[in-house]
């Protein structure tokens, strides 16, 4: 980096002397950019090879130890990936470290820009899967590390599936490491009623019975039909009436986690009810806009800040002085008899999460823009007042479409924007990637509905969803077979598909 400086530097009377002063300031503003950059990834580079800095050196071997698992799709990481990584980790070593004299840049909300199908979810993830580890191994045996929003529940569902291989891919690293002890890394999906229930009684029926004995609703909160340990189809849904769950389970028998769990079933680490997310306070949130309003009506949603109470044995953690299944919103003969503290662990509150994650940032324009503004700045500000004002998130949002992104990211979340990673001198070039004419980028395939037509109101929109994301996924896989997800030791090659 300090080489391609030296040369932007080199350049710059040839690129600039024939233009005007704006040119100027945007090739001054660009060398800017890169410089901050390097400054940044050699302060984070610093803090790895520092020996002092042992929970950091584990958690980020454990996440590269974690993507190398992933599969033959992540060989390598990118260039702008690893860099994003490295320049960010002194932000989350510092919000855990006050007292120590780390220069992070907090204060800013870093804009991954790059083109769509470039891996920008990719440098994101491994930013969140470096956290959840430094959470582990600093003593954050639960609670939420990241936080992340999609405009439309579309997006929502595309992301979950590739989420959740992540996060379990780490928990198996987390569990053969004697140091990262507490619970198990999760996932949650946390969208509302349209998608998935709210709460364990919805419309006078038990939604845990239902996921239990209806075919329908089973296939209705299918979140994630492909399991995250084995790469199959083999994800079913069940109910759980005695911890009032609806359980992701792989059926699997060849599966290494149903063979670890040693049953004929295997439970995913994923939550899709409001209530579950509320009382197992998911390491990974999945989310979407419209749900973020939550935060200013429902005082349970502060347990994801971390605000917890106690946890009953049965049924997880509380914000209230009794179980959260035990009145409201819960059939009377399954709910908790753990209605006062007695019989319930105390907790103390958690750390907030370390990072909120804003996909597909160009979205949020307009009305849409400036509803999320509002509790965006809420949340901050909720956990100031929680913190004492000692915890400040890492916000990063990813867009392929930069333009207004600066007073877009201002008006958000009161931050200064920093766009990464930064463009080069030349057009379509920069020190991260660059522009090949020749080579194919990628093809589009389209689809239309045609079965869902006679389908009324709220039901036809879910189904049209449902069957746009089958149709994304599909269309997205490689053309080898999936290999098998995070096997140990050597992986299988995919096989040769004719």
């Amino acid at each position: 980096m300090r080489r391609a400086y030296d040369q932007y530097e080199g350049v710059r009377q040839e690129i600039t002397e024939p233009k005007n002063d704006d040119a100027k300031k945007s090739f001054d503003k660009m060398l800017a950019q890169f410089e901050s950059e390097r400054d940044r990834f050699q302060l984070g580079k610093e803090l790895l090879l520092d020996e002092s800095n042992e929970d950091a050196r584990t958690a980020f071997a454990a996440l590269n130890r974690t993507f190398d698992q992933m599969g033959p799709e992540y060989k390598h990481w990118r260039l702008f990936q690893l860099v994003y990584i490295v320049m960010s980790i002194p932000d989350i070593v510092s919000q855990s470290s006050p007292q120590r004299d780390i220069q992070d840049s907090l204060d800013v909300c870093d804009i991954i820009f790059f083109p769509t199908g470039g891996g920008k979810t990719e440098a994101y993830l491994g930013l969140v899967v470096f956290a959840a580890f430094l959470d582990r191994l600093r003593g954050k045996d639960f609670g939420m590390t990241a936080l992340t929003k999609f405009p439309l529940r579309l997006l929502s569902l595309q992301q979950l599936q590739r989420i959740t291989e992540v996060l379990c891919c780490a928990e198996l690293i987390r569990r053969d490491h004697e140091d990262m002890g507490g619970e198990r890394f999760s996932v949650g999906y946390f969208v509302g009623k349209n998608n998935t229930p709210n709460a364990i009684e919805e419309d006078g029926e038990n939604v845990v019975r239902l996921a239990k004995e209806s075919e329908e609703h089973k296939d209705k909160w299918l979140i994630v039909p492909e399991c995250p340990f084995c790469g199959e189809e083999s994800v079913e849904i069940t109910g759980d009436l005695e911890r009032l769950r609806i359980v992701h389970q792989c059926t699997n028998p060849e599966c290494e986690e149903v063979q670890h769990q040693g049953g004929d079933t295997a439970e995913l680490p994923v939550y899709v009810v409001d209530n579950e997310v509320y009382r197992y306070v998911p390491t990974f949130v999945v989310s979407t806009i419209d749900k973020i309003a939550i935060f200013g009506q429902n005082r349970r949603s502060r347990g994801l800040l971390g605000q917890v109470k106690h946890r009953c044995p049965d049924h997880g953690y509380t914000t209230e002085e009794g179980c959260l299944v035990a009145g409201r919103g819960t059939p009377e003969d399954v709910r908790c008899n753990h209605d006062t503290p007695a019989g319930m662990d105390p907790v103390e509150p958690a750390d907030p999460p370390s990072i909120l994650i804003q996909d597909e940032l160009h979205l949020l324009r307009e009305e849409f823009g400036a509803f999320d503004s509002h509790y965006e700045t809420f949340i901050q500000e909720l956990i100031h007042q929680y913190t004492d004002g000692e915890w400040e998130m890492k916000v990063v949002a990813a867009t392929a479409t930069i333009e207004g992104a600066q007073n877009q990211v201002q008006s958000l979340y009161r931050k200064e924007p920093n766009e990464f990673p930064s463009r080069g001198p030349r057009l379509k070039q920069s020190f991260y990637a660059y522009e090949d004419p020749h080579r194919l980028g990628r093809q589009m395939i389209g689809g239309y509905s045609t079965e869902c037509r006679a389908i009324p109101g709220d039901e036809y929109r879910d189904a049209r969803v449902r069957e746009d994301h089958a149709v994304v996924r599909l269309a997205s896989r490689p053309i080898v077979r999936r290999h098998r997800r995070c096997r140990r030791g050597r992986r299988r090659r995919p096989p040769f598909v004719r």
